[in-house]
């Protein structure tokens, strides 16, 4: 079996949560920043990104 390396990165807020009530994350917005802040370098070692839907549609098919 191959294995790999998960890194995993997710903003949240105090209370751990990443989006508000209504599934959104417009709160991030007043984190936002000119400054690249390493995010590029990052992403060059990145070869999949999975989102929540792409999660919820994995559990359908077990």
């Amino acid at each position: 079996m191959a294995t790999g390396t998960v890194t995993l990165y997710i903003a949240t807020s105090v209370d751990g949560y990443i989006a508000d009530a209504e599934g959104k994350i417009e709160w991030l917005s007043e984190f936002s920043s000119s400054d690249d802040l390493g995010f590029s370098e990052f992403f060059e070692t990145v070869d999949c990104l999975v989102g929540f839907n792409d999660v919820r549609t994995g559990s359908r098919l077990r």
